[in-house]
């Protein structure tokens, strides 16, 4: 906001170079940190390629027996696998269930393996 203040088309107020100024950095010192950490070596090897990366929209075929509530749920409930669309991914922290799909047979969030 600070700097896009200066540039007419922000509100004013800190964002956290009071924060940074503790450590001797700036916000520069902080960009170039994350551009860093987002920029793989060159000399990486490329990821391999594993399973199918599933995006939303993507028809899939579910093999599971049990659907859930939300993706982080204990227990869940019975239902047949088929055929549905995948709604939904959620992978932030370490989500049981990833995947929300909805199928004639499903509509709940269901386990990584349980999709192909």
């Amino acid at each position: 906001h600070k700097e896009a203040h200066a540039l007419g088309y922000a509100s004013n107020h800190g964002d956290i170079d009071h924060w940074l100024k503790k450590f001797g950095m700036t916000m520069d010192d902080f960009r170039a940190d994350v551009r860093e950490l987002l920029t793989p070596p060159e000399d990486e090897e490329p990821v391999p390629s594993g399973p199918r990366i599933f995006a939303v929209g993507d028809t899939v075929q579910f093999t599971g027996k049990t659907h859930y509530t939300n993706a982080n749920a204990k227990t869940g409930k019975a239902c047949k696998p088929g055929k549905a669309v995948l709604m939904q991914i959620y992978r932030l922290g370490k989500s049981k269930h990833p995947y929300l799909v909805k199928g004639s047979t499903v509509y709940g969030w269901v386990d990584e393996a349980d999709v192909k």
